[in-house]
């Protein structure tokens, strides 16, 4: 009997947890002004969640044997997860300096600098990285400031 792929089993525990926290969607308080369901959003990000968990999971079970040996080898496993360290750092560093940076300059600087650590380093690639950072972050802040009129955090910077 062929025991079942790490990632089929995750996949499939994910893909509890995006059931159960649809359902959840439903138990949202309506507030009497809304004119939009407040669980639009949370369903419509749980619906992408769960087809790519069914992905993961299709993906995981049609695998073939020999493959799911050559990466079991010790050779191919990953020695450090220093890529993942760097980004929940750089999402922690991020999140610190919300109060005195603020929402764009904090969200400029995280994208770069996570671009930085994980891209190529030459000077055109700083430039691009620069350019995508800048349009990015500062369309999403002038999108949710102006268009959406959510009040984001403008830190202290900003307020001298």
């Amino acid at each position: 009997m062929r025991r079942p792929a790490t990632d089929a089993v995750i996949g499939l525990v994910l893909l509890v947890l995006c059931a159960e926290l649809y359902r959840e969607t439903f138990h949202f308080r309506v507030p009497p002004f809304a004119t939009m369901s407040v669980g639009a959003w949370p369903r419509f990000v749980l619906v992408v969640l769960a087809l790519l968990c069914v992905g993961l999971i299709v993906q995981a079970m049609t695998r073939r044997t020999d493959a799911l040996a050559a990466s079991s080898a010790p050779s191919a496993r990953p020695i450090s997860h220093r890529n993942a360290l760097i980004c929940f750092g750089l999402f922690a560093a991020f999140l610190v300096s919300l109060h005195w940076l603020g929402m764009l300059i904090a969200g400029v600087l995280f994208v770069f600098i996570m671009q930085e650590m994980m891209g190529p380093r030459s000077f055109r690639s700083r430039l691009f990285h620069a350019a995508i950072a800048l349009v990015a972050v500062g369309g999403m802040w002038s999108l949710f400031t102006f268009a959406l009129r959510v009040i984001l955090p403008e830190g202290l910077l900003l307020r001298l």
